[in-house]
């Protein structure tokens, strides 16, 4: 057995590493193919409105679509709705998973 301490990895460099390597790459060459052929940097999918608009949006949505059916099935009462919201919220929505979803989605709309 050895006696060398197993080196621990943050979580936090296992959700972002791959991710933000892509996006910084893409993002770079990106910029510099802009750049070099001047051309303006632009999203082209802006039919549906800027993507700065889109995002916040989408998440709203996915959120509405996860919480609401969680707080349907406890059948709160009027006055116990409000707390009810909170904690599924809190306990379906934590720091971690929101950062795993920034980070897809920063990986998805930069790359």
């Amino acid at each position: 057995m050895s006696n060398k301490a197993k080196q621990v990895i943050s979580p936090w460099r296992g959700l972002f590493g791959i991710p933000l390597v892509a996006t910084v790459t893409f993002m770079a060459l990106m910029l510099a193919t802009a750049a070099l052929n001047g051309l303006p940097v632009r999203d082209p999918d802006g039919f549906l409105g800027p993507s700065y608009v889109r995002l916040p949006l989408i998440v709203l949505l996915v959120m509405v679509a996860d919480v609401v059916p969680r707080v349907v099935a406890q059948r709160p009462t009027v006055r116990t709705l409000l707390r009810t919201v909170g904690r599924v919220v809190r306990s379906r929505w934590t720091m971690p998973r929101v950062a795993a979803i920034a980070a897809g989605m920063a990986s998805f709309y930069f790359a």
